[in-house]
């Protein structure tokens, strides 16, 4: 059985049971759809199992299926989207690409809005500047300055997996604790870039804020010495 297959069962159990409870509002009903996607897909790394129906997922395949789930929740500027119906929206992969073809794998048959989802992968940020979504890997860290000022005010979510890339103004950082997958989200720039996230998976996540460069820090200067 597939990851996505795991994730849309537990979704629809979890919507049967859901139906059953009159009382249930739609803001507690996707809490419980959100939950059980991130549940599930964690699960599969944390378990080591015999049985033949199962089968063990790998930390990338998890990203990128709980990448393509957190889309859903995502909304763009009308303009920020091919004006074509049917025209392909790309996800961007920068730098070194982990993924070793699940993010393709997890892609496969997924829209954005209605538009087709198609990767391209990159070496340089200028080359993926009309993506919908840009995926900046840890080869890129010493480059996220760089790759901040590029897309500055840009319709372009951007993911990251790396060291306090939330903090550096990266939208969604996918981090590692207690082998768990988590999500950091940077608000700030998701608002800056005039795109929208649900509420409740805002409460699902470590919400983050850019960290400004300490301006008034006094840089330690040690004496040249010089040699007679």
């Amino acid at each position: 059985m597939s990851l996505e297959s795991k994730i849309d069962g537990h979704q629809s159990q979890t919507l049967r049971s859901c139906a059953r409870l009159q009382t249930y509002t739609r803001r507690a009903l996707f809490h419980h759809i959100l939950t059980a996607s991130v549940a599930v897909s964690l699960s599969p790394v944390l378990v080591v199992t015999g049985q033949a129906e199962e089968k063990e997922f790998t930390e990338y395949q998890v990203k990128a299926t709980l990448l393509l789930k957190l889309l859903r929740f995502t909304r763009w500027p009308s303009s920020a989207l091919p004006p074509k119906k049917g025209a392909s929206c790309y996800i961007g992969v920068l730098g070194d690409d982990p993924f070793d073809g699940a993010l393709q794998e997890a892609a496969r048959g997924k829209d954005i809005e209605g538009h087709p989802v198609r990767l391209r992968n990159a070496s340089h940020i200028d080359e993926l500047l009309d993506c919908a979504v840009v995926f900046i890997c840890a080869s890129e860290s010493e480059k996220i300055s760089e790759i901040r000022k590029a897309i500055d005010q840009r319709p372009i979510l951007t993911f990251g997996n790396g060291y306090a890339y939330g903090k550096q103004g990266v939208m969604i950082n996918f981090i590692v604790k207690d082998k768990r997958i988590h999500f950091e989200v940077n608000y700030g720039s998701v608002r800056n870039a005039s795109l929208e996230l649900d509420a409740q998976l805002l409460k699902l996540a470590t919400l983050v804020e850019t960290e400004k460069p300490h301006s008034d820090e006094t840089v330690e200067t040690r004496p040249t010495t010089t040699t007679e």
